[in-house]
């Protein structure tokens, strides 16, 4: 397998992409999106050997294992950025049983967003985001909502501002502003975890903890180490994110223009 490229190429932007009438949502900018499929997990980590059986002169049958090394030569991540990753997917899985115990492993629960380029980086966590996909039983949802009002009684529910933003999104429950969590309940409109990744706006904020597998791209890995803004989707890219990412030592990539950044 071929390693992919690990940005997006962005043609130039020729004029300003936003303004007040549109609320600040960028328009649909023509790019170049590259298709990533280097999504690996924690079993791409470790290759499987090339087992043999062999008879010894007494005709005793025994396995001999050797490395396979063509899956070696093909993995995504080198030995050291193959540590990081563990490294993350162990402290992600920490911090999602803590949060959340025996509910994290709930097939509508995925751990995705910000909190994994925070943590690859270690940087300071601002909040972790728990999004709920929408399996199309009330039932379910209701159970997860219960088990969150157990555990987080004084959320409230802050749905406008994120609806403005993506259509997809049903409700958002937080109580980061008395300051008591950081744990963020977004219900979804998404059916999978896929659905749900391909909404995000920007590659760094799409590895995600889905079961008991760590989901994280060659490009996602690139972007937070590089800490370059690599289109995702483009429509859901908005000035207010586009500000914050930069204010915390995000750039576009050296080729890219942004008219509003010049």
């Amino acid at each position: 397998m071929a390693l992919p490229q690990s940005t997006y190429s962005i043609e130039r932007l020729i004029e300003s992409l936003l303004d007040q009438s549109n609320g600040g949502v960028r328009p649909t900018p023509n790019i170049t999106v590259i298709k990533d499929d280097s999504v690996v997990d924690e079993d791409s980590f470790r290759p499987q050997p090339t087992i043999t059986v062999i008879k010894d002169r007494l005709g005793t049958a025994r396995m001999k294992t050797t490395p396979n090394n063509e899956t070696l030569k093909n993995q995504v991540f080198s030995a050291s950025e193959r540590t990081d990753v563990e490294v993350l997917k162990f402290r992600a899985t920490t911090t999602r049983e803590k949060k959340l115990d025996v509910l994290g492993l709930s097939p509508l629960i995925v751990f995705a967003g910000g909190y994994f380029a925070s943590t690859l980086n270690d940087e300071i966590v601002k909040d972790i985001d728990i999004f709920v996909l929408d399996d199309g039983v009330k039932a379910n949802r209701d159970y997860i909502m219960e088990e969150m009002l157990k555990r987080y009684p004084a959320v409230t529910q802050g749905t406008n501002e994120y609806i403005k933003a993506n259509e997809n999104i049903d409700s958002v429950w937080t109580d980061m502003y008395e300051k008591k969590s950081n744990v963020q309940y977004i219900y979804t409109k998404h059916k999978t975890r896929e659905d749900l990744i391909k909404d995000f706006d920007y590659a760094h904020c799409t590895v995600s903890l889905y079961l008991n597998k760590l989901y994280i791209s060659r490009v996602a890995y690139d972007a937070i180490k590089k800490k370059e803004l690599i289109v995702n989707n483009p429509n859901r890219i908005t000035k207010r994110r586009e500000k914050k990412f930069i204010q915390r030592g995000y750039k576009y990539p050296a080729d890219d223009f942004v008219p509003w950044m010049a």
